[in-house]
């Protein structure tokens, strides 16, 4: 499986929004960034190609990477269901053979707690996404 993971390179007013709140919320959080995230499998690296296609990034606004930067929290959220992106990029041609969409919040944070406290009190709706964390070192 790869991932891909895209971020906007203009100000992300979702992220900083996030932040605020979390802020209020009185936990210790430093700085919020978000990219949409994609989990892929095929029977080629399509990598390029995904990177390249206006349904994944407008590379006017977006930025696409392989990997998250270090030293950051990231809580990965995924929706249970999934929707028709797989179907999408099969009629463009490409041999996908799943594809996941999801958002990753990065936190900037010294508190693990506050990293759980964030993904379950605002950055993941329960009822139909289900989250990760992970540490990028």
């Amino acid at each position: 499986m790869e991932e891909l993971f895209v971020e906007l390179v203009i100000k992300d007013t979702a992220a900083a929004t996030a932040k605020q709140c979390l802020q209020e919320m009185g936990l210790q959080i430093e700085d919020v960034h978000r990219y949409d995230y994609y989990r892929f499998s095929a029977d080629t690296s399509l990598v390029k190609d995904l990177m390249n296609m206006d349904i994944i990034a407008n590379v006017n606004k977006h930025r696409c990477r392989m990997q998250l930067p270090s030293g950051w929290k990231y809580v990965f959220v995924r929706d249970t269901v999934q929707g028709g992106l797989l179907n999408t990029l099969k009629k463009l041609g490409l041999q996908v053979t799943s594809i996941e969409k999801g958002v990753v919040w990065g936190l900037k944070v010294h508190d693990e707690r506050s990293v759980v406290e964030a993904a379950e009190k605002l950055l993941c709706n329960k009822h139909y996404q289900r989250h990760e964390i992970r540490h990028v070192s």
